[in-house]
């Protein structure tokens, strides 16, 4: 019988030895999710091309550059409204050794990667733990909630 998380640190997801993970709060997570979704338009799926034919719809990016964050892919006409939220430990206006722990957990080169909307919100949605672990792999990058491991892999084309 398993007994239900009483604290913070037990409630993170449990990561396979062979991966790291960044955790973030799971309501700051469904926030830039929402914010994608509300949004009249999105950035582009494919950040490293200015094909304008390039795919475009609610979602976030998983940013490695100045720390580690998500982004919202939404796009509001109004206001320069950029809604992210940062990594545990990565943010570097507020964790002295954020370059450090970002480069430990998801090595050395900047990325961008994308996450759809869906099938992430309903995920999300679906579980009752405070915290969203994005494990990384050698040739992946996934989302996990719970800790079975259900995840949600980005795509690798």
């Amino acid at each position: 019988m398993t007994t239900p998380a009483t604290n913070e640190q037990t409630a993170r997801p449990q990561v396979p030895t062979n991966t790291t993970a960044c955790h973030f709060k799971k309501s700051d997570v469904v926030d830039c999710l929402m914010h994608a979704i509300n949004a009249p338009r999105h950035g582009r799926e494919n950040v490293y091309t200015d094909n304008p034919q390039d795919e475009r719809r609610p979602g976030i990016y998983l940013v490695h550059d100045r720390g580690v964050y998500v982004m919202s892919t939404g796009i509001y006409d109004d206001v320069d409204d950029k809604k992210i939220t940062y990594a545990e430990n990565c943010n570097p206006q507020t964790d002295a050794d954020w370059w450090y722990k970002s480069r430990d957990l998801v090595g050395g080169d900047d990325f961008v990667e994308f996450f759809p909307s869906e099938p992430l919100l309903s995920l999300l949605q679906e579980t009752t733990n405070p915290y969203v672990a994005v494990i990384v792999r050698e040739s992946e990058i996934e989302f996990d909630c719970d800790p079975d491991l259900r995840t949600i892999a980005a795509s690798e084309e």
